[in-house]
């Protein structure tokens, strides 16, 4: 059932014009920065977004402008995906998968260092579960990120009221569109 769903959401999101996902992300950015998780944030930590995915560049953008921490993830292996620290754009290089990730000269931080933690998904639910692609990276890594406010980015019309889970599944408290922020 979830590869079903997933499959449905990924092409429901390829199928969003670039216009529409450019001004999505645009304005859930300015959601993000709204937020009181963001202002006091010192440490952020976020996918690199890669396709359709909702665009974090502008989230990068402003994480470096405002003096935080920028950490992002890097596979390391097929069940292991670990975060460093990037200083500027000149530390990203495309990993596995095709996605950007931080270069092998930065420093590895723990999960314990991010007050804010943005996550990827496919598709979200008004209570905070997600779909990812199934590979289980952030299933694995979010229970460890205890510290972090956990925030999903997802467009409107990839969120539902309600998503299959499971005991493995770990929510994030907050999903942000562009219509603005749900807490799960």
């Amino acid at each position: 059932m979830k590869k079903t769903l997933r499959d449905k959401y990924k092409t429901l999101r390829d199928q969003l014009s670039a216009s529409y996902r450019k001004e999505a992300a645009r304005k859930i950015a300015g959601h993000l920065f709204s937020l009181p998780q963001w202002k006091c944030s010192r440490s952020v930590g976020l996918y690199l977004s890669v396709r359709s995915e909702v665009d974090t560049s502008e989230i990068i953008r402003q994480a470096f402008m405002e003096g935080k921490k920028v950490r992002a993830p890097k596979v390391l292996s097929d069940t292991k995906m670990r975060f460093f620290e990037v200083l500027n754009a000149k530390d990203f290089k495309k990993g596995k998968f095709g996605i950007l990730e931080p270069k092998l000269a930065c420093k590895k931080v723990g999960c314990s260092t991010m007050d804010l933690l943005i996550v990827p998904g496919i598709v979200f639910d008004k209570k905070g579960y997600r779909l990812g692609h199934g590979f289980g990276y952030y299933d694995r890594f979010l229970p460890r990120a205890s510290r972090a406010f956990k925030v999903g980015l997802s467009y409107g019309k990839t969120l539902e009221a309600s998503l299959p889970h499971d005991a493995k599944d770990c929510p994030v408290q907050a999903v942000i569109t562009e219509k603005g922020v749900v807490y799960g």
